[in-house]
């Protein structure tokens, strides 16, 4: 029995070789560490596949979706967390000890030169609307969409209906597969 419904899988990139206790966001732009592909990817047929431009989210497309065409979306990007790129949470504290008071308090700062979760939500809307609106997708279909932890965090808070203070503690790991 054919299926009547499209599947869309997201999926956060392969671990990089930089520590994950450091803000990675869009400056920095590490390769993936295991470019193998043991996983329950192997069993889906994916039709189309949409990724952030970051090398992490490309070389693990490709690993999926080889020798396919891969959309790449701005829209996908990880946060821009501006110049606290590269900092560990201790030093954004000194650094910065505004950005966690405001944390704090309930509200959404912006990291300095960069963005906020509402900021990354409103790319998210732009993107599911987008792909949407041009008819990108369409019924019958498995699309895979490669993106960032805090993507994914956005996404799964807003389906969920979890208040935006607690996404931070919403955990994505590398390379899991969320339909």
């Amino acid at each position: 029995k054919r299926k009547t419904t499209n599947q869309i899988f997201f999926s956060r990139h392969k671990k990089t070789k930089l520590s994950n206790e450091i803000f990675l966001g869009q400056k920095l732009d590490p390769k993936i560490v295991d470019k193998r592909n043991q996983s329950e990817f192997i069993k889906i047929n994916f039709d189309s596949c949409f990724s952030s431009p970051a090398i992490r989210c490309l070389e693990t497309a490709k690993i999926i979706f080889n020798r396919r065409e891969i959309y790449v979306s701005n829209y996908l990007k990880e946060i821009n967390y501006g110049d606290a790129e590269g900092l560990t949470y201790k030093e954004l504290i000194q650094k910065y000890p505004n950005i966690p008071k405001k944390w704090n308090l309930g509200l959404d700062p912006k990291f300095p030169n960069g963005e906020c979760l509402n900021d990354v939500s409103f790319r998210l809307n732009k993107f599911l609307n987008q792909i949407i609106k041009t008819r990108l997708i369409n019924k019958r279909s498995n699309y895979l969409i490669i993106t960032h932890n805090v993507i994914l965090r956005c996404l799964i808070g807003k389906i969920f209906n979890i208040n935006k203070t607690e996404w931070f503690k919403i955990n994505i790991n590398y390379f899991d597969l969320l339909e």
